[in-house]
């Protein structure tokens, strides 16, 4: 490689998450004739590490795009981003931090540890949030900052991984320039995220909205609005929301259970239940933290059906509520209900007893416990729970010490 070529020859970092950002850069770099990698699609894992590495190491520039969360994982063991800084730190590249969508590396101290700390030393390119004035920033770049001595030596490039690299700038070079429209929907995504994190929902919703207007076939555009518009409890316009993101990617999970939450909401029971199943059975990962609310749906579609005196069905919703949450209290406890007025009496006092080793103070549950082994002739135990009762305060204690004196005259009976 020629010094000249040597000298205009770049790196480009970045997280997945913003692509088309790196992307833009890497268009408008090449346009001006310089050699750029940017892993547009991933290198086979067997020659990531080697290839990555040995490319920071032949080029003279480091572009690290950063944005307001581009850090965060950097904590994480192993992960790249850290790994590329921390490389293109030992050997000595010109390292040239991009700041998009307001970063401040003074607020990302917490970040910042081991060598990452000296990314404060170098200088960094703010990129301007109005993205008309990209172009003048890139030109800022190129005369400004791609214009250094390089300090440390260039390594050369094997002949095996050349031929891997330029089929992939080949591969990059013919995916169309994002341009300024698709930059601008990263930043209203960004600038939504931000707002949302801070609970400024309505101005959270006004950056999707603008996104939504530059890329309206964006799916995870309308799931995130919907996410906003139920924390402000607007719950029809979640589901227009949400409805307009399944009609783009009917297998969009997150799509379905923010649906079904805003059916919840709207005592829609039927419906969220589904919805959440739905997005649990496209996507399985969403059981661990769905699960809760899940089990939440069934037990509020439970308690319809038990005011409609339809025990089986809550009895079984009250089952299907523990599937997804094991140690829900008042899952036991309504089942229990349901179990005595069923008949079904030993079940009862099963789930009583479930609830009572849970919590040990839930003073409904003996007393209903003690209302069970009554039914059941067992008059000792039923007494042990009133007392039980009487003992942790509860408002109808004049009324169970009546019942705890007629047991005991029972009891005496021959």
């Amino acid at each position: 490689m020629s010094a000249a070529k040597s000298a205009k020859s770049v790196f480009i970092s970045y997280r997945r998450s913003h692509v088309y950002t790196a992307l833009a850069v890497y268009k408008n770099l090449r346009d001006y004739d310089y050699d750029v990698f940017f892993d547009y699609e991933s290198i086979d894992a067997g020659a990531f590490d080697r290839i990555i590495l040995n490319q920071i190491a032949a080029r003279a520039h480091f572009i690290l795009i950063l944005t307001p969360d581009a850090l965060v994982r950097c904590a994480e063991p192993g992960d790249w981003l850290r790994r590329e800084i921390e490389h293109a730190i030992d050997q000595k590249r010109n390292i040239i931090p991009l700041l998009f969508e307001g970063f401040e590396l003074s607020q990302q101290q917490s970040y910042l540890t081991g060598k990452l700390a000296m990314l404060t030393r170098y200088n960094a390119l703010d990129i301007p949030k109005s993205v008309i004035y990209f172009d003048t920033a890139m030109q800022n770049l190129r005369d400004r900052f791609l214009n250094k001595a390089l300090q440390g030596v260039l390594h050369p490039v094997s002949a095996a991984d050349e031929s891997i690299i330029q089929e992939k700038i080949a591969l990059t070079d013919k995916l169309v320039d994002p341009g300024v429209q698709q930059v601008n929907v990263e930043e209203y995504l960004a600038r939504g995220l931000k707002h949302f994190k801070e609970h400024d929902f309505d101005a959270a919703i006004a950056q999707f909205t603008e996104a939504i207007w530059l890329r309206p076939r964006l799916a995870k555009m309308y799931v995130y609005r919907a996410t906003c518009r139920i924390m402000k409890q607007d719950y029809e316009e979640a589901l227009f929301d949400a409805d307009e993101a399944l009609r783009l990617e009917p297998n969009n999970a997150r799509a379905y259970s923010e649906r079904g939450v805003a059916h919840y909401w709207q005592r829609n029971f039927d419906q969220a239940i589904r919805d959440f199943n739905k997005a649990i059975q496209l996507d399985p990962k969403l059981r661990k933290p769905l699960s809760s609310q899940l089990a939440e749906f069934y037990l509020m579609r439970g308690s319809l059906h038990r005011g409609r005196e339809q025990y089986a069905e809550a009895i079984n919703d009250y089952t299907s509520a523990l599937t997804f949450h094991p140690s829900l209290t008042e899952a036991y406890y309504q089942r229990a209900l349901m179990y005595r007025k069923t008949g079904k009496l030993e079940l009862a006092i099963k789930d009583l007893t479930s609830v009572i080793g849970m919590k040990a103070d839930y003073l409904d549950a003996y007393y209903n416990r003690g209302m069970t082994y009554q039914k059941m002739g067992n008059f000792v135990a039923a007494n042990h729970d009133y007392q039980q009762y009487v003992n942790l305060g509860g408002e109808n204690a004049a009324t169970v010490r009546q019942w705890i004196s007629e047991n005991l005259k029972q009891l005496k009976k021959p």
